[in-house]
């Protein structure tokens, strides 16, 4: 707003100039302007210790024209405020160089292996070879152990040379190179389609693979696979091989062996007769050492002594482990003892048909002078004398 000034007449009193309510309208005016901040500041000079919020700010000059010399305020038309100055030498994050792998790798490849700290190339020459030196603690150019040089020909023989016994000449040093017809030991061998299971055994004039007297090829046609692990009786045979079934103490009187694989229905495999067994299938962990073992049920071997069913003692409990345990196999092995043996605890002897026999129904031990004692003995009683 411009200034509102007052109008005070030409002469006192001669009612010329503002009433008074326009004067005093006008000085209000006046004075909104000046303390509502609208006062317009003419051109004026400051010195900056007249400014009283400045900070530290220091007085700067500012170029009138180019680029800003030193204490003097940079412009934005400096001309080195441009992203293509050479910059200064400075540590930079690998992380924040978007092409720096792409570089790095660059720059490996143009470079010569000599520029690697612990490798020193100087003086190399051609043929050499890079070796470590640990006294020099470097890699340092060698030369190659001498040896016999270019092979030209191999008896007489250029270009690819396939070799045989003649082309080697073995006279000053043994056991370097042989065969069958020049070693009597390996010619005596003969293997033919080894299977798990077999061993080399001689037959008087030649070592075979076979089966030992410890194994058996055997067949299963019970229409299902018999377990690894498992005991079975022979019940037959088919195809020039035995057949087994799983054997069970209340069906079987006898057991043949133990299997040593997954036998499929209608398939041969190996069962094991005598012998130790120590396989990752045979879990022994709740056994005893050294105590007999006997067949359970559907071909499991037990260390309980059965009260039902045949006792058939296959065997006793070999290394204890829950994997890889071992048993001391016996087979064939067949029944022990009968339901009446382990029912009583008594041997029933039956006299019928013997004349003048007795049956026995009791056991005693006694010394000689307590037999003597008895008078006269009993018929039915059977006397062990001892000491």
């Amino acid at each position: 707003m411009v200034q509102q000034n007052l109008n005070v007449g030409t002469a006192p009193g001669d009612d010329t100039g503002d009433g008074l309510r326009t004067a005093m309208v006008k000085v209000q005016a006046n004075f909104d302007e000046v303390y509502g901040g609208a006062l317009p500041v003419a051109s004026h000079t400051h010195d900056l210790s007249d400014i009283s919020d400045s900070g530290t700010a220091a007085a700067l000059d500012v170029p009138a024209t180019g680029d800003a010399a030193a204490g003097e305020v940079v412009k934005g038309d400096d001309t080195r405020l441009t992203d293509a100055r050479t910059p200064t030498a400075h540590t930079q994050a690998a992380s924040t160089i978007t092409d720096f792998s792409t570089a790095a790798d660059a720059r490996i490849a143009a470079a010569s292996i000599g520029v690697l700290a612990d490798v020193d190339i100087s003086g190399v020459t051609d043929g050499q070879l890079l070796a470590w030196n640990n006294t020099s603690g470097q890699i340092e150019p060698v030369n190659p152990v001498a040896g016999g040089g270019d092979v030209a020909s191999v008896n007489g023989s250029t270009g690819v040379v396939v070799l045989d016994a003649d082309d080697i000449d073995d006279a000053a040093t043994t056991n370097k190179f042989t065969t069958q017809a020049a070693n009597a030991k390996l010619a005596s061998l003969s293997i033919s389609s080894p299977a798990e299971f077999e061993s080399l055994i001689y037959d008087g004039s030649n070592f075979t693979n076979q089966l030992s007297a410890n194994y058996r090829s055997v067949s299963n046609n019970t229409g299902g696979t018999i377990g690894e692990g498992t005991l079975v009786n022979v019940t037959g045979s088919g195809g020039g091989l035995p057949l087994i079934t799983v054997a069970d103490k209340d069906t079987d009187d006898a057991v043949s062996g133990i299997t040593v694989q997954d036998i499929g229905a209608d398939t041969t495999g190996v069962i094991l007769l005598t012998g130790t067994l120590q396989e990752a299938f045979i879990n022994t962990l709740s056994l005893t050492a050294g105590s007999p073992l006997y067949l359970g049920s559907s071909g499991a071997f037990t260390d309980v002594k059965p009260t039902t069913g045949n006792i058939i003692q296959i065997g006793k409990v070999g290394v204890v482990a829950a994997a890889s345990g071992s048993i001391l196999l016996d087979c064939p092995a067949s029944v022990l003892d009968t339901d009446a043996v382990k029912n009583t605890g008594a041997v029933i002897s039956d006299p019928t048909g013997i004349t003048g026999a007795d049956q026995i129904t009791n056991m005693v031990s006694l010394t000689q002078s307590e037999y003597d004692a008895i008078g006269t003995p009993d018929a039915s009683t059977f006397y062990v004398i001892v000491g």
